[in-house]
C-alpha cells in the first residue's frame, strides 16, 4: 500500500503497476511480495482501483489514500 501511494501521490507516476512497485523493492534492496497478488487484496479492500482499459494499471482511491493517512498520523 505504502509503494502504491509513493508513486500514485508522491512520484505522480500513474499508473500504479507490478513492475514500479518491484523497481522501488529492489532500490530499497528488500525482498519482492508477490507483488500481483498484493494488488489483487487492495482492489477487492478499495484502497486500489483497475484504471480501465489498462489491464494491471491502477490507482489509489479515495478510500486508499484515506487509509495511508490514518496510518501515518
Amino acid at each position: 500500500m505504502g509503494m502504491a501511494y509513493f508513486i500514485d501521490c508522491v512520484q505522480q507516476d500513474s499508473p500504479v503497476i507490478t513492475g514500479k512497485i518491484n523497481a522501488l523493492f529492489d532500490e530499497a534492496r528488500q525482498k519482492k511480495p508477490n507483488t500481483s497478488d498484493n494488488l489483487n487484496k487492495l482492489v477487492k479492500s478499495g484502497d486500489l482501483m483497475p484504471i480501465s482499459g489498462n489491464k494491471g494499471s491502477y490507482k489509489l482511491s479515495k478510500q486508499g489514500m484515506d487509509t495511508v493517512d490514518q496510518r501515518h498520523k
